[in-house]
């Protein structure tokens, strides 16, 4: 098969679930990042848990990050969007 087809094709094979290797899932401990859990409650609920809205803003965000030279989004680039639209 050739063109779409092929590639339609080929994304069937996405769905199939990645399960870790049963060795490194017992040498490994699993942790949560609790910041991680903040900003996402923050994002969520500054949002309204609308996908436009949360998209909006960590696009603007994003925006504001790369103007300032930094390398990731943190709670005061949310934070300073977040002002600027309300």
């Amino acid at each position: 098969m050739t063109g779409i087809k092929a590639n339609i094709r080929s994304f069937r094979y996405l769905r199939i679930p990645v399960k870790p290797h049963t060795q490194t899932t017992t040498r490994c401990t699993p942790f949560e990042i609790p910041c991680w859990r903040a900003i996402v409650q923050f994002v969520l609920s500054a949002g309204g848990g609308l996908t436009g809205e949360i998209s909006t803003m960590l696009n603007n965000a994003a925006e504001l990050a790369i103007r300032n030279g930094d390398e990731l989004i943190d709670m005061t680039h949310l934070e300073h969007v977040c002002r600027i639209t309300q």
